[in-house]
């Protein structure tokens, strides 16, 4: 029995209309979905399966997530502490160590419009199967 049912339909709409807040909100809904799907399927099933693969996926995703948010927040609230553009001298980028380290990250983060549309089009390829997840 299934208390509290979560699909990709959900999780979809709520990513394209902006309603999660924080990253812990959308893994939540995201690890729900998963542990249903484990939960009413039988382990070795192709939906179990991807299920568990999936959920082992989010938890490195996450991890990630935070590591690469943390940097961002580290990165600009180190902005105020490091010199500022004071005669003639170039200001502090504060994200210099981001660009280096995580350059992918970085475009993803200034072509927003590409994050999107990825969203979209997995969940569209996804659309099909959507009944068999929850």
């Amino acid at each position: 029995l299934i208390r509290q049912p979560m699909d990709f339909k959900t999780i979809r709409k709520k990513v394209l209309e902006g309603s999660y807040t924080s990253l812990g909100a959308f893994v939540t809904d995201a690890r729900l979905l998963c542990t249903n799907a484990m939960q009413f399927n039988l382990p070795g099933s192709i939906y179990w399966n991807t299920a568990k693969s999936l959920s082992d996926k989010l938890e490195i995703m996450q991890k990630r997530a935070s590591h690469w948010m943390n940097a961002v927040k580290g990165a600009h609230a180190s902005s105020f502490v490091k010199g500022r553009h004071r005669d003639g001298v170039a200001p502090y980028d504060p994200f210099l160590d981001l660009k280096r380290n995580y350059p992918a990250g970085l475009e993803i983060l200034e072509e927003g419009e590409w994050l999107i549309h990825q969203i979209k089009a997995d969940v569209i390829r996804t659309k099909e199967n959507e009944g068999s997840y929850y």
